[in-house]
């Protein structure tokens, strides 16, 4: 189990999510992910490897859905070192500057961080498969030919959001620590938006313009004999999510 999926335990709503192994930016509701020995690679886009007709009604999504089950604390405390590296990852997913040099500089033993403004999107599976019952296959998808009869194809139908990353500097005795915000500022770069709050400026919390993708639901994608598809209610219960690629990853 990886850190990051620690992180976000605290704010998950129920237990059909997977864990990302790097929270990321590049990661949304409909993408197709392959399975391969447990794990979950992004793979294409539900509408890149199955195609309808005109005038199929969309899926429905609902997004930015807030998310209430907030569970015991939503903050984990690490030693100065191994805290800052994973501050720094986060900040980079964000689109920052790493920054970890700096936290650790500050003569803090410890850091307690955590995420902000969490929310999900959430993929109606009726509407989904109304979709699916109407798709046929792209004839050039070859490869996901072979994923889906071997039923290793999936489809994200949920992802739990963060749009900032809080963070607190902790000394000898886990009291906060204030924090030169314009030297941080500075250091993490013009695309991540950071602001402190607390007596003293003694938590920092880094925003970027696109929330953190920390956690997913997979449902498999199936077809039978005939060549229907159809989704399957029983989601993906264990394995992570890896290898997302992209520039939001870190």
């Amino acid at each position: 189990m990886s850190f990051f999926w620690k992180q976000a335990e605290p704010f998950l709503p129920d237990a059909d999510y997977l864990s990302a192994t790097m929270p990321t930016t590049d990661l949304q509701v409909l993408m197709l992910l392959a399975r391969a020995r447990g794990v979950l690679r992004r793979f294409s886009t539900l509408p890149t490897v199955l195609i309808v007709g005109a005038g199929t009604e969309d899926v429905v999504v609902a997004r930015d859905e807030p998310v209430v089950a907030v569970q015991g604390t939503a903050t984990r405390t690490m030693k100065v070192g191994i805290g800052a590296s994973i501050v720094a990852s986060l900040i980079g997913a964000l689109g920052g500057k790493s920054i970890g040099a700096h936290l650790v500089a500050s003569g803090a033993k410890s850091i307690k961080f955590g995420y902000t403004d969490v929310t999900a999107d959430r993929v109606d599976l009726g509407s989904l498969d109304l979709w699916l019952a109407a798709a046929d296959f792209n004839p050039v998808s070859h490869a996901a030919a072979d994923l889906l009869t071997s039923e290793n194809l999936f489809v994200i139908v949920g992802i739990l959001k963060a749009r900032g990353v809080a963070v607190a500097l902790l000394d000898e005795h886990d009291k906060s620590l204030s924090v030169d915000l314009p030297v941080i500022a500075d250091a993490v770069g013009a695309q991540i938006t950071a602001s402190a709050s607390g007596q003293g400026n003694t938590t920092l919390t880094f925003s970027g313009t696109q929330p953190l993708a920390v956690a997913a639901k997979a449902a498999q994608v199936k077809v039978d004999a005939d060549g229907g598809f159809w989704v399957n209610t029983h989601l993906q219960a264990k394995g992570e999510i890896r290898g997302l690629g992209g520039s939001g990853g870190a």
